[in-house]
């Protein structure tokens, strides 16, 4: 244990001198007049990115496929008084029309944006063997297949005008998969991917990538997510029920963007662990996967 240990602490207190160095040392980004898109805007954690980045003077567009709650969240947020902004954008992320249609809505309306929070997900719960073909296609389209179109909608512009922020919300699971999520694991590991492939690439054009990997939040994800059969899940597990608040997520995004950051890994420390245990200690961490599985196993059983 005390090897590991003598790893992981430095690791850990050189990123806390970088963050101490963002903060000391760089001029903040201004959001205030800035165009954002936030998609997933009607419940969560885009809902409190929406409220966090309209508080801070961003002008936001929401998005999301239940017009209805957009329309809450756009009342909550402008005191239920005839404000512009926030705009609303009905968009189903895994209809290809519906995002050129957004897009060239806002570019003629708007000019385009400026910050793109890529936040609209699902996820999954049930084994590889039980879980059907239809789920992994559904996962793979709202989770990568989704935001991959989204970015090669609004990257042109933000190339051209060399400026923009993108993030994308991922998930610990984008990190260290575990039992029971293969689905919801793997479609987080392709758009993590994908998205550091991107900040390399557009590096050079003053367009800022940051992948945000937050643990357990306090939503309806698991709730909303899919079972093995394609069916809501329609229970709220107990990892969700005490995760983090949204509107904390939000803040750590909102300073993702002020202080411009590449990767921003927020969960408690026995996820942190498993991440360094994953990379430094593999072996071990395939070990700590398989009991956890016979654990899970032990508790589906019992629930029957």
């Amino acid at each position: 244990m005390l090897p590991v240990l003598f790893l992981i602490i430095p690791c850990l207190v050189m990123s806390y001198l970088m963050w101490l160095y963002k903060k000391l040392f760089l001029k903040p980004v201004s959001v205030h007049g800035k165009i954002v898109l936030i998609t997933g805007a009607s419940s969560g954690l885009g809902e409190a990115c929406a409220k966090k980045f309209s508080f801070e003077g961003g002008k936001v567009i929401l998005c999301a496929r239940n017009i209805d709650e957009l329309k809450r969240v756009k009342n909550e947020i402008c005191n239920n008084k005839d404000n512009v902004w926030p705009v609303i954008n009905q968009l189903d992320i895994t209809n290809p029309n519906d995002i050129i249609k957004c897009e060239q809505n806002i570019r003629n309306n708007f000019g385009g944006i400026d910050i793109l929070i890529s936040n609209a997900g699902m996820s999954q719960r049930g084994s590889v063997i039980d879980t059907t073909d239809d789920v992994y296609t559904n996962l793979m389209n709202v989770n990568f297949f989704g935001p991959v179109r989204l970015i090669k909608a609004f990257l042109p512009a933000m190339l051209l005008k060399k400026q923009g922020h993108i993030i994308s919300v991922g998930s610990v699971q984008s990190l260290i998969a575990i039992p029971f999520r293969a689905a919801y694991s793997a479609s987080k590991h392709a758009n993590n991917a994908f998205f550091d492939s991107l900040r390399a690439e557009v590096a050079d054009y003053n367009v800022n990538v940051t992948t945000v990997n937050p643990g357990y939040i306090h939503t309806n994800l698991s709730i909303n997510a899919l079972s093995p059969d394609g069916k809501k899940h329609g229970v709220m597990d107990k990892s969700t029920l005490s995760g983090m608040d949204p509107s904390l997520v939000a803040c750590a995004i909102y300073d993702s963007v002020v202080y411009p950051t590449n990767e921003l890994n927020l969960a408690d420390l026995k996820s942190k662990f498993a991440i360094y245990i994953r990379t430094l200690f593999p072996s071990a961490y395939f070990m700590i996967m398989k009991l956890r599985a016979r654990s899970e196993k032990k508790s589906i059983k019992k629930s029957l």
